[in-house]
């Protein structure tokens, strides 16, 4: 494989990363949403993600910021 082949690949990988990115999860009762989700209003902190979707994102930023 070639740079450009591989600079095309990063590239590739980047965008579907991108695409990966999660919101917090939002349930219709907003009871039951995540935490830092619009809506929410049980008792847990509102700094606290529970869906997954802080972790998730986070190894996502971590891989685009070593693909730049």
């Amino acid at each position: 494989m070639n740079t450009d082949d591989l600079l095309v690949n990063i590239g590739i990988l980047r965008t579907v990363l991108l695409a990966l990115r999660r919101n917090h999860e939002v349930c219709e009762d907003g009871f039951y949403s995540c935490p830092k989700a619009e809506g929410y209003f049980g008792p847990e902190d509102h700094d606290y993600c529970d869906c997954g979707a802080d972790t998730t994102n986070a190894l996502i930023e971590a891989t685009l910021e070593e693909t730049k």
